[in-house]
């Protein structure tokens, strides 16, 4: 039986795009496929009776070519600390299977979703000082944008009124973006100087 779930959290994705990514404006990725990572802490939530509270998970993801155009790959971590019964909520959530938004519209572009693994999680929400790192499969690491002039560092912030993931952003660089998954080639990659964000988001389903 699907269960009524929600949460509230704070939100990375990093990816091979250029800053801003223009997968948020509905446009192509910049290199005409996406290498990406995404992380979930949460503050509050639960999935039925479960309580989802400080869980975090983190995915790494690849798609040939734009997310919507499918045959995607998705590996899921989650965080070594949580109980059974939080990791059985949140597989469900994220592929799809416990409906709502955004999951489900993300499980249909997936050709293939990996066996879930656990292992620490470190999750450092900081603006240009936010870090993720995922055992020794992802490490993920903000830095300012920078004027390409200049040098200086260069702050914007994103506001998407037709959203799927959050409503608004702040925008950094990645210093490190690199994801070292055995488990599928595709899943090997470095992109530093590309995209990450940082958000507060809510979501719930069915």
């Amino acid at each position: 039986m699907v269960e009524n779930w929600r949460y509230t959290g704070e939100w990375i994705t990093s990816c091979n795009c250029d800053w801003g990514c223009p997968c948020n404006f509905n446009s192509m990725p910049t290199e005409g496929n996406c290498e990406g990572v995404v992380a979930l802490k949460i503050r509050d939530g639960n999935y039925g009776k479960t309580s989802l509270a400080d869980v975090c998970v983190a995915c790494a993801t690849w798609w040939p070519g734009a997310i919507h155009q499918g045959n995607g790959i998705l590996q899921i971590y989650i965080d070594d600390k949580v109980s059974v019964e939080q990791e059985k909520a949140m597989v469900e959530i994220l592929s799809g299977r416990a409906g709502g938004k955004p999951w489900p519209i993300f499980a249909k572009t997936f050709a293939s979703i990996l066996p879930p693994k656990r292992a620490p999680i470190e999750m450092e929400v900081k603006g240009k000082d936010t870090k993720l790192k995922v055992g020794s499969y992802v490490d993920i690491a903000a830095e300012p944008m920078r004027n390409p002039v200049t040098n200086e560092e260069a702050y914007a912030d994103i506001t998407l009124h037709q959203y799927l993931i959050f409503n608004k952003g702040s925008l950094f660089s990645n210093k490190r973006h690199i994801v070292k998954e055995s488990t599928h080639p595709r899943l090997q990659f470095s992109h530093p100087g590309k995209y990450l964000a940082v958000a507060e988001v809510r979501h719930q389903g069915p």
